[in-house]
């Protein structure tokens, strides 16, 4: 994060640099060090600051706290809703490109990503945002959707419980057939394992942003 990336974000929240460095637990003197470049932002500050930025807590003219939880960080990587994995960005979901204001629909999410590929139409079209927040707690729920992260993709799918305790089974929402050849009449995405082992971490997804046209769609998962 550079320093006029920081003072966006303050000045987006509405806080000054004293307010703001409270927020954060830092001083006035360093935010603007940090704003003017002359202080470097360490990646734990950065996480921080875009916490802080994704409330956007401010003070009202009555002295009342107000809460707006309407803005995530949007990363610059994309999840594959299809067979075509070559093009992802596979870094992990770290760095946010921008903060985006999603509405209340998606109001659950930390953060959102775009999905690519056909896969999981018509419920994820390719090119549109998915809200995701995190599952710590290894609770999963079978038939919901969920982006699964592996060492070298990273697949939005439904998932499902396998026959052991080593697996997930994960299936497209497209159900488009083989109309001829040898493979005729079956799944052209067809539900395939992955191990536990191999998942390097789940988002749950909490929404969908399409586009119609030239205006958004807010969906629920």
């Amino acid at each position: 994060m550079t320093g006029q990336e920081l003072k966006n974000i303050r000045t987006a929240t509405g806080l000054s640099q004293e307010d703001f460095g409270k927020r954060i637990g830092m001083s006035r003197e360093m935010v603007n060090k940090m704003e003017n470049g002359s202080k470097a932002i360490t990646k734990g500050t950065e996480i921080t600051i875009l916490q802080i930025a994704s409330i956007s807590e401010h003070i009202n003219k009555n002295g009342e706290l107000n809460v707006n939880r309407n803005a995530i960080p949007f990363y610059d990587v994309e999840a594959i809703a299809g067979s075509q994995v070559a093009e992802a960005d596979m870094m992990p979901i770290t760095k946010p490109k921008t903060m985006i204001d999603v509405g209340d629909l998606l109001r659950d999410s930390e953060c959102a990503i775009r999905i690519y590929g056909n896969s999981m139409t018509p419920n994820y079209p390719s090119g549109c945002v998915v809200g995701l927040r995190k599952v710590n707690d290894g609770i999963i729920e079978y038939g919901k959707v969920y982006v699964v992260e592996t060492e070298d993709n990273r697949y939005l799918k439904r998932l499902f419980k396998t026959g052991d305790d080593e697996t997930y089974e994960l299936y497209s929402d497209n159900v488009m057939v083989y109309a001829e050849g040898p493979r005729k009449g079956k799944f052209y995405y067809e539900p395939f394992l992955i191990h536990k082992s191999a998942i390097r971490s789940i988002y749950r997804v909490t929404g969908v942003i399409k586009r119609n046209e030239n205006s958004p769609i807010f969906g629920k998962n």
